[in-house]
C-alpha cells in the first residue's frame, strides 16, 4: 500500500484514467455539422426564374419532370417497404384434427356435387338441339 492507502493495481488504473482524460482534453472537439436553413419561398422563386429565363426550357422541363418522377417513385418505394419492427408474424390458424370419417364424408359430398354439375352440363348440350329454328319473314314491302 502507498501512503494514501491505494494498492498498486488501483494506482495503475487511476494513472490510466488520468492519461485518458488528458488525451481527451488535448484532442480538438469536433463540432456538430449544422444544416443550413433553406427558405423555400426563395428557392421556389429561383427555380421559377431559372425555368422562365432558361434558353432551353424544354430540356429543363423534361429534367424537372424526370426528377419529380424519381422522387415520387422512391417515396412510394419507401412507403411500401415494411420495417422489421412493424411486421408481426401472424399466428397460424388452429385446425382441429378431423377424423377419417369426417374427411370421407366431405369427399363423398364433393364428389356428388361434381357429378350433379356434370349431369346438368350434359343436359344443356341437348337443350340447343331441342330448340326450333327461329322463323323470320324476310319479305318486307313498303307501300305508299
Amino acid at each position: 500500500m502507498n501512503k494514501n492507502g491505494i494498492r498498486p493495481i488501483e494506482e495503475d488504473i487511476l494513472i490510466e484514467d488520468i492519461q485518458e482524460n488528458d488525451e481527451e482534453s488535448q484532442s480538438p472537439k469536433k463540432k456538430a455539422i449544422k444544416i443550413p436553413k433553406i427558405d423555400l419561398i426563395k428557392l421556389l422563386l429561383s427555380i421559377q426564374k431559372f425555368f422562365t429565363t432558361s434558353p432551353k426550357q424544354k430540356f429543363a422541363t423534361l429534367a424537372l419532370i424526370l426528377g419529380i418522377i424519381v422522387i415520387i417513385y422512391t417515396g412510394l418505394l419507401l412507403l411500401s417497404t415494411k420495417s422489421p419492427g412493424q411486421s408481426k408474424p401472424e399466428p397460424e390458424p388452429k385446425q382441429s384434427p378431423k377424423t377419417q370419417t369426417e374427411e370421407e364424408k366431405t369427399l363423398s359430398e364433393l364428389g356428388n356435387k361434381i357429378e350433379e354439375f356434370n349431369t346438368r352440363l350434359n343436359n344443356l348440350d341437348n337443350y340447343r338441339q331441342k330448340l326450333s329454328q327461329p322463323i323470320v319473314n324476310l319479305d318486307i314491302r313498303f307501300e305508299l
